[in-house]
């Protein structure tokens, strides 16, 4: 893990998406909108830095919950979201960027 988190610290995007995967758990689908707009991206509103925690609506089984997080990645999340709108998703995950092109789900052919 260690070498994932020194290799993303050149895009501060890339590597607090990735800081927050491993802090909190949560699923890719749970922080960004899914592909058919019916899903909703984590917003700056759901973030509760001074309580280390992050609201996520709609997880696993459309459940509600609160994750924890570290200081650490708290401190870069309010460094990173500084001067946005509450309204804002906290990173743009649907957008075309891949974060890692080797993390797609790998298509199954079977021989």
């Amino acid at each position: 893990m260690r070498l994932i988190l020194d290799a993303s610290e050149r895009k501060m995007r890339d590597h607090l998406i990735i800081r927050t995967f491993y802090a909190t758990g949560v699923r890719r689908s749970e922080l960004e909108a899914d592909r058919s707009g019916s899903g909703r991206p984590c917003k700056l509103a759901d973030l509760y830095l001074k309580e280390l925690k992050v609201f996520i609506r709609s997880g696993k089984g459309d459940k509600d919950r609160y994750v924890l997080l570290d200081k650490k990645t708290a401190r870069m999340l309010d460094d990173f979201t500084y001067g946005r709108a509450l309204d804002d998703p906290i990173f743009d995950i649907e957008d075309q960027q891949t974060l890692c092109p080797s993390m797609r789900r790998p298509s199954l052919s079977w021989c």
